[in-house]
Order: structure tokens, then C-alpha cells, then sequence
């Protein structure tokens, strides 16, 4: 929106969260550090998974990121304070600040981030919150700490108490209160200087204050000593490496004692700043229960376009677990910019990392966009020239604000997700699972052992046997075991996850049994950890109400290598339906997936997800460089078990934000014609997968579309190998899964623009108003660049991507509903990466609340399709345009021939295939003579080989046609 926009509070748009927050913590979720973790219950509990955001610019502003302006002397937080002094006095600037303080957050924004589902934030303030100029301490300068812990607490959040800015200032920027400008070390007198010896004794002073008042409080997570020392001038300083390392750890290390006087329960964290090698090992100082921050931020790729921002983050990772520091580890800082694609990786990287992470940061101000989940559009404030009135009644109005939906989308996905479990140390035991330890089971043969990476510090060892398989006993009498006596509540199918370590090769075996039932073998894979590190297993069996038993041996046939029980999980799985659901899958035949994202379609990676029966494989067509290949089994539908133990699959954890219908693309390459399974724990489908193989060699990518229901949250899903047949063999490489859009009438459907890829730096998100056809849409899309200066790539306006999926090429019509209030808007959009053409919107003296439409033709192919619209391009700010939606509808009419350059398309056929050129990047379509499509390239400009049997067939470019002859 822009002159009429309406704002939307947040408290009306979250209404209902009280539904949805977690309960209050209490004193048994007090965490501390155990190894890599941190456990609930004074570190001999659950693991948690910090995963937050920052409350940045509320106690401590920074102006880029908040609704004040720099001029009249005033660039940092210590201005705001001497300015106001100097016009108004001590007491009214208290008052003037306390107004911007206590209406920058509400408790809607907190009851806003446990929507999300985050259970964290940590909270920056900064010295002069507590004290006045001259370090005497306020009676109230717990005021906003306390407020914050509250809130956080009853919603089941903990607190990082975080001291952003030291007094003297730690690094001269303005995150620290004080702008040093160019001269950051000399306004570093934390550090340096005359002052920095009384600055430290106040900073020590004033940790003793804060760990006197929280030392009992569970909801605190930790204490953050210092943020971001040396930040600007670390590496350029003229000091040593050595030098700057002992000031700043003699001052970690004078912090730790003087709160641990105090305080000996509350977790300590330490920021490097940026990397490992600033921080020491904790061994040396005799430090325990600490955490490691780091923060990262790479400017040189703001909008991914080089994938940067993941490979760089993935980095840090690296380095992080390369420096073996046995203490948790915390991004505490961090954003990936513009691009939520990089947003939905660079979370994912870090949430199978097994790191805590709190994004940069909770609130910004529009024109910042993605630096925060809700952004500000109110006046700005110039405290040296604003009137006393006008600063009182702007600063009044600083919490209001928006949603950033197109962030929180990506984001609340990974705020809710459990952690990939890894092998940085214990497996964190689902919510949903009952943990059984196997040194309070029945124990044949072994010896309890205590262990540091053990989850309950105590598990089962010395479990190797050197027996056959064929060899053991009927009672086990000849082998070692650990028997758990499981109790159900009710009959089902259930799954169990072992946890366990072990030094030898992958593919140890064990044997399970349950209720005196058949031998089952399990194998193990150690993935080159060593004996101190937790890995997992899993297997599903069938239970019965009551007491079960569930007997796990140790390693058998090879004496030497052995495996170390822990513990194991149990969980209900769903219930297959007695009856399959026969469906036969819509198929076609795509290109190599090189693209990780088609629109609004988000991508699981079959090598990621669980696999049972089959093997990650490399090969050269596979979307990510690897999938799961030997998925075939020969037995027949009827005969396959409710719980698939006697067929091989891969589980996907799918995250959907909203309980709906969803459509899923297998990419998979096969040989033959075959029959494969999907199954939710509500859902079973028999998929025919029709014979599109026979002509194609194993290296050609394939896709099956299917739709679900899923809920929102996550979700699992099941999808399996061949089966009938076991000499038909089906390889998966990934799915990729999509909000189905609507049936509108007819052949007509419906795609939702918030559901679409949204790309806009400004105060731009779903909105919400009565004239969208689904009550949301996409507002304030204009641009301020000419339509002659816009990139053929669209890159440099807003538009909104939408994901269409036809499954026959043809002309079809685009019917764009949008609103807008400008009379002639001209735009571009572009269809399947093409060049972008122009397009007209006509407003006709209408308001803004009633819709208008945009209709064009357009060829589509087979398949999926991208058509991206960007908002209107006048030069001006005050021409804006809304989209709601595209209907999509098949047409007789002509296509409308896009004003681009033709691409020359020449090729020949030859033994095994045909060889193209082309003079510039295209998509090259590939039809039998009887007008079925073969195949579909996006290709570069220059030659090309594609592989075809023989036969005649027609080669296609949106503006050039070329028959040939494969002999």
C-alpha cells in the first residue's frame, strides 16, 4: 500500500496465539551446558535448540534500523541522551526515552514471535539503561529486563541477557551506543584510554548487579558478556592477534569469576565476534558451563546471486566444528538479505547443525526489509530539531508496525522444525517419544559404563560378539543383549530410535526382537565418528497396549567391531488404512533439475531425509549431486506390511505452514513402467508410474505429480521403491512440494500471489483486505525505476514469482487481478526466464479497494512454468500496484508474441541423439512428429548434445522450429 494503506496491528493478526504458546517455563527447564548441548534441568535433561530472534533497536538504537534520523550532531544512542539533556534536562529526557521504550514492544509482539514458534530472543541493552552518566544505578534499572523475562517466560521463551554496549563503548560503533566515526579505536575507551580501567570496574559491577537479580530465574538462558569487541578494527587494528586476545580474555575471564561468585548455575557465553580462532579453549581459563557465540554477515553477496551466503555460513560451520571447542556453540547475529531462498537454506544449514541461532533481528523499519520479521513504516524523529511535542508524539507511535509475511513464512519453518539429528553429540529425544535408558533395562552380557556423550551420562558397553547370525541361540543365550520393557497405551505401529557409539566400519549388525518374536537384523553405520560420538538407528515394529519387550543385541559376527547402547526412543507412527487408494500419477519427462526452487515450491533432498533399505548415491543428474538409489522389491501390494518393514522407502519430514491440500513432484529416474507408494499416518496411494522409461537411459530425470493433505506443522511422509516387481528399479532424487492452487470454474485455475516467490526491499508482504479473492494478497509494488532502465531479469523491482503447472503445452490465458491508484501503469513480466516484456494496467478512475484485471496469452509448457509479474515501473513512488492473483485457463486464441529477439536454433540429428546450437540462452522443447513432448532444456547459448532414440522429431525455441531425423 502507500497513501491509503490501513496498518495492521499486530495484535489483531494473532489473536488466537495464546492457543498456540508453549507452557510457562519453570524451574525444570533451567539449562545449562552438557558437552555440545544445552539440556533442560540443569544440563541432565532434554536437549533444546535455541532458535530466536534479537529485540535490536529498542534499548539501544541504531539508526539505519530505526525511525530516528543522524543530523544536529545526534549518530548514536549517546547523542539521543546528551541532546535531549541539553535541550530539556536529566529528568525530561528519562521521560522522552521511557516514551520510545515502552512503546517499541508490546506484549503482542511477544505473543507475535511465540506464533512463529520460536523459544527464544536475546535481549541487547546497553549501560545507561541501568545508570546514569555517572554510573549510579537507577531504582528501576531492572524495569525492562524483568518486563522482557515475563513475557518471554509465560510464553515458554528464554532470555539471552546480552550487554551490547559496554560503558566506554567496546568498538566505537554505534550497536554500542557510542559513533566513533572514523575513529573507532579512539573512541574505544572500554578498551583503550585514560577511562578504560574505571569503564571495566563499572562493567564487572554492573554483571554482579544483574546475576544477583537473576541468579534463580530459569527463563534466563544465559548471560552475554561482551557483544561484538574490536568488531570494526579487529583485523586492522595494529595490535597483535595475541595482544587483542589477552585484553579480551583476561576481561572474559575477571567477568566469569566475579558472576560465578554469585552466580554458579546461569550459562556464560563468550562472542568471538566472527571466528573460533578469538576465542580460547575453555580448559585454559577452568571455564564450565559456557557457550561460544559467533556472528556473521557477508555484504559481498546481498542477494545470493553467486550462492555465497550459504557457502559463507556453511564456512563459519566449519570452522566451528573444525576448532572442537566441547562447548555449545551460538550464531547469535546473523541475516541472509533479500533472498528467501538463501533465508530457507542458510536456516536449514543451521538448524541441522545442531547450533543455536538468533536472527538479526526482530523489527526494522520498512526500508530494510528482510533484516526483519516485522517491519515500522511511522515519521521519523530528529531529536536536536523535532519539537519536544512532536518527539513525545512520535516516539509514542514507534510500535507500530507490520508483519514481514514473506520472511516469517520461510523462517517460522525452522523456529518450529526439530534439529537433523547429527553427530556433534547426544540425539535430542523427540517430543513426541518416550526415552527408555538402556542402563535401567535388563543388561545380559554387558557392563554399565558412564560416558560423557551418553545422554543420561550412563549407557550399556562391551557388547560385541563374534556369533553368526545363523548361529543364535533361540533364547539369545549366546549372545550379549539389553531387554527394554516398553508400555503402550495403545496398540500400534511404532518407531524406535536407537541411540549408540561404536569404532568399527558402517555396516555393523545387530539383531532386534520384539515380544519373543522373530530375529530382525539392524544394521549400524558409525560415518567415521569415533567412540565418543552418538549416532542413530532406527526401526519400526508393531506394539501391543500394555507392556511390550524389545530385546537389541550388541554387534555379532565380527568380534572386533562393537556398538554401545544408550538409550532408546519410542513413537507412534500412523496407521495405514487397511486399503490402499489406487492412483494413477500424472507423469512427464523434465530436464535435470538445476533450479532448488520452482516458484513457491520448496525442495526435500531425498539423501537428506531418512532411507530405509536403499543407498545415497552420487550421479551426475541428481538435483543436489546425490539421491537414493536400490529401492526395488518384489513384494506384491497385498502382501505389503502396515508398517513397510518388508519393503525399502524414504521418509521425508515435510513443514507446511497451513493444513491444505498440497501438490508433490517425485523426481526419479527408473527403467520400466512400476508401482510405488506414498503414505502419510493418514493417507495411502498406489501410484502408477506409466512406462516413460523404456527409451531413456538412467541418467534422464523423470517427475510424478500427487496431492496430499497435509497438516500444518511437520509432516511425514513415506514414499517407496518399486514394488511387484523387484527386477524394475526406481531411483529418488527429491521431492518438491507446493500449496495446490484453486479451482475457480471450468479449466480455470487459481494462483494465490502470497503464495508465490515475493521479491521487494520495501515495507512489502501479504496484507490483508476485503476486496483480495482469499482476503490476502501482495501490496506496494511500485517501483522508482523507469521502465526503460528495469533488468531483463527483473532483479532491480519488486515483483511476485508465480509457480503454474500445466500438463499440456498450448496457449493459454493469464488473468492478473490486481489494484492500484495510479491512472496508466506500465510494467514487465517474464515468462520461464525469458526476457521481460511490457505490459499495461489500467486503473480507470478506480479506488483502491476495487480490482482490476490484466489479461494476456501466452504458450506454456508441459509442466512447470514460472510467470513473474513486477509491479509498476513510473519512475515515481506515488504509482503503486497490489496483486492478488493469477487465473490460469487454457485458450484458442493466438498467443501474444513477446517483443524480444528471435534465438536462431540449428541442429542435426546423429547416431544416439541430436546436436543443437543456439546464439543466445533458451528453452528448447522437444516434440514427437505427432505433437507429444519428448523432452524440455533451459540451455546457454552455444552447442548442445541431447540423447534421443531414433525417430523424427520436431526441436522448438519460442521463436524458431527445427525438424530432424535421429537415425
Amino acid at each position: 500500500m502507500k497513501k491509503q494503506l490501513k496498518w495492521i496491528t499486530v495484535a489483531a493478526m494473532w489473536l488466537a496465539v495464546s492457543l498456540m504458546s508453549a507452557a510457562p517455563l519453570t524451574d525444570s527447564d533451567f539449562l545449562q551446558a552438557n558437552g555440545r548441548n544445552l539440556r533442560k534441568n540443569y544440563g541432565q535433561g532434554d536437549v533444546v535448540q535455541l532458535k530466536g530472534t534479537n529485540l535490536g533497536g529498542w534499548l539501544i538504537q541504531e539508526f539505519w534500523m530505526t525511525p530516528t534520523n543522524s543530523g544536529g550532531g545526534v549518530t548514536c544512542e549517546r547523542d539521543i541522551y546528551n541532546k535531549l539533556i541539553e535541550r530539556f534536562g536529566e529528568t525530561k529526557m528519562r521521560e522522552i526515552v521511557d516514551i520510545y521504550q515502552s512503546n517499541y514492544l508490546k506484549e503482542a509482539d511477544f505473543d507475535n514471535m511465540a506464533s512463529m514458534g520460536m523459544n527464544c530472543v536475546r535481549l541487547p541493552f546497553w549501560w545507561r539503561n541501568l545508570t546514569d552518566a555517572n554510573g549510579n544505578l537507577y531504582s528501576d534499572w531492572y524495569k525492562y529486563i524483568d518486563w522482557t523475562i515475563q513475557q518471554a517466560k509465560s510464553r515458554g521463551m528464554y532470555v539471552i541477557i546480552d550487554f551490547h554496549g559496554a560503558p566506554g563503548s567496546q568498538n566505537g560503533s554505534d550497536h554500542s551506543g557510542v559513533d566513533g566515526g572514523d575513529n573507532k579505536i579512539g573512541a574505544s575507551e572500554f578498551f583503550f584510554g585514560a577511562n578504560a580501567t574505571a569503564n571495566q570496574n563499572l562493567y564487572y559491577s554492573l554483571w554482579e548487579t544483574i546475576a544477583t537479580r537473576y541468579k534463580n530465574e530459569p527463563a534466563v538462558a544465559g548471560y552475554d558478556l561482551l557483544n561484538e569487541p574490536y568488531c570494526t578494527y579487529r583485523y586492522n587494528s595494529g595490535y597483535s592477534a595475541d595482544q587483542l586476545h589477552t585484553w579480551l580474555w583476561n576481561i572474559y575471564n575477571t567477568a566469569y569469576q566475579r558472576i560465578r561468585a554469585i552466580d554458579s548455575k546461569h550459562v556464560i557465553i563468550m562472542e568471538a565476534t566472527w571466528d573460533p580462532v578469538d576465542l580460547p579453549n575453555p580448559a585454559t581459563y577452568n571455564w564450565t558451563n559456557v557457550m561460544y557465540e559467533y556472528h556473521n554477515y557477508l555484504y559481498d553477496d546481498y542477494d545470493n546471486n553467486e550462492g555465497r551466503q550459504i557457502t559463507n555460513m556453511q564456512s563459519k560451520l566449519n570452522a566451528i566444528k573444525a576448532a572442537a571447542y566441547n562447548v555449545p556453540s551460538y550464531m547469535g547475529e546473523f541475516c541472509y538479505f533479500n533472498n528467501l531462498t538463501a533465508w530457507d537454506q542458510g536456516l536449514a544449514l543451521l538448524n541441522n547443525s545442531g547450533i543455536n541461532w538468533t536472527t538479526w533481528t526482530y523489527k526494522v523499519v520498512s526500508t530494510y526489509g528482510n533484516w526483519g520479521l516485522v517491519n515500522q513504516n511511522v515519521s521519523s524523529t530528529n531529536v536536536a530539531t523535532d519539537s519536544e511535542a512532536n518527539i513525545r508524539t512520535k516516539w509514542g507511535n514507534v510500535g507500530s508496525s507490520y508483519n514481514n509475511t514473506g520472511l516469517i513464512n520461510v523462517a517460522s519453518t525452522y523456529f518450529n522444525k526439530p534439529a537433523v539429528k547429527n553427530n556433534l553429540g547426544p540425539a535430542e529425544s523427540n517430543s513426541n517419544a518416550t526415552r527408555y535408558e538402556s542402563e535401567n533395562a535388563s543388561i545380559s552380557g554387558g557392563n554399565t559404563e558412564s560416558q560423557s556423550f551418553y545422554s543420561n551420562g550412563a549407557g550399556v558397553g562391551a557388547m560385541n560378539t563374534s556369533t553368526a547370525e545363523n548361529g543364535v541361540a533361540a533364547d539369545w543365550s549366546n549372545v550379549k543383549y539389553v531387554e527394554y520393557t516398553v508400555n503402550i497405551a495403545s496398540a500400534g505401529d511404532y518407531r524406535i530410535t536407537l541411540g549408540y557409539n561404536g569404532n568399527g566400519a558402517d555396516g555393523m549388525k545387530v539383531l532386534y526382537r520384539v515380544n519373543g518374536g522373530a530375529n530382525q537384523a539392524l544394521t549400524l553405520n558409525n560415518n567415521g565418528a569415533s567412540w565418543n560420538t552418538m549416532n542413530t538407528a532406527e526401526f519400526t515394529v508393531s506394539l501391543n497396549a500394555g507392556n511390550n519387550t524389545i530385546r537389541i543385541s550388541g554387534t555379532i559376527e565380527v568380534q572386533s567391531n562393537w556398538a554401545n547402547q544408550d538409550y532408546i526412543d519410542v513413537e507412534q507412527v500412523g496407521i495405514a488404512p487397511s486399503a490402499a487408494i489406487q492412483v494413477t500419477a500424472r507423469t512427464l519427462d523434465i530436464a535435470t533439475a538445476t533450479n532448488p526452487q520452482y516458484g513457491g515450491w520448496t525442495r526435500y533432498e531425498g539423501e537428506a531425509a531418512y532411507v530405509k533399505g536403499g543407498v545415497v548415491e552420487n550421479q551426475s543428474f541428481y538435483s543436489g549431486g546425490a539421491g537414493v538409489g536400490s529401492l526395488n522389491s518384489g513384494v506384491a501390494l497385498a502382501n505389503v506390511a502396515a508398517d513397510w518393514s518388508n519393503i525399502n522407502y524414504v521418509r521425508f519430514n515435510v513443514n507446511v505452514p497451513t493444513t491444505a491440500t498440497y501438490r508433490v513432484l517425485l523426481q526419479y529416474n527408473g527403467d520400466d513402467d512400476k508401482m510405488i507408494l506414498a503414505r502419510t499416518p493418514t493417507q495411502l496411494y498406489a501410484i502408477t508410474v506409466p512406462a516413460v522409461n523404456a527409451a531413456h537411459t538412467w541418467n534422464l530425470m523423470h517427475v510424478v505429480l500427487f496431492d496430499l493433505e497435509l497438516q500444518a506443522g511437520d509432516n511425514e511422509l513415506y514414499i517407496s521403491g518399486t514394488i511387484n516387481n523387484a527386477s524394475t528399479w526406481l531411483n529418488i532424487d527429491c521431492i518438491d512440494v507446493c500449496r495446490i492452487p484453486l479451482q475457480v470454474n471450468g479449466n480455470t485455475v487459481r494462483y494465490e500471489a502470497e503464495y508465490g516467490i515475493i521479491k521487494a526491499n520495501r515495507a512489502v508482504g501479504e496484507e490483508t483486505q476485503s476486496f483480495y479473492s482469499n482476503l490476502w494478497g501482495v501490496g506496494g509494488m511500485g517501483s522508482n525505476v523507469a521502465l526503460a532502465n528495469v533488468a531483463n531479469d527483473l532483479s532491480n523491482v519488486y515483483y511476485v514469482t508465480f509457480p503454474i503447472f500445466v500438463e499440456t503445452a498450448g496457449t493459454y490465458k493469464i488473468t492478473l487481478a490486481y489494484n492500484g491508484n495510479g491512472n496508466t501503469m506500465t510494467a514487465k513480466y517474464r515468462l520461464n526466464n525469458g526476457n521481460a516484456t511490457t505490459y499495461t494496467m489500467y486503473n480507470s478512475g478506480m479506488s483502491w479497494n476495487d480490482m482490476n484485471y490484466v489479461r494476456l496469452n501466452v504458450h506454456l509448457n508441459a509442466g512447470m512454468n514460472t510467470v513473474t509479474f513486477a509491479g509498476s515501473s513510473t519512475g515515481s513512488w506515488d504509482d503503486w500496484v497490489n496483486f492478488d492473483y493469477v487465473d490460469v485457463a487454457p485458450t484458442n486464441e493466438p498467443v501474444q508474441v513477446a517483443q524480444t529477439a528471435a534465438v536462431a536454433l540449428q541442429c542435426v540429428g546423429m547416431a544416439g541423439g541430436v546436436k543443437l546450437s543456439l546464439d543466445a540462452a533458451e528453452r528448447v522443447v522437444v516434440y514427437s512428429l505427432s505433437g507429444k513432448q519428448v523432452s524440455s532444456y533451459l540451455l546457454d547459448a552455444g552447442e548442445h548434445r541431447l540423447p534421443l532414440v531414433s525417430g523424427r522429431y520436431l526441436l522448438t525455441t519460442r521463436s524458431d522450429v527445427c525438424k530432424v531425423v535421429v537415425p
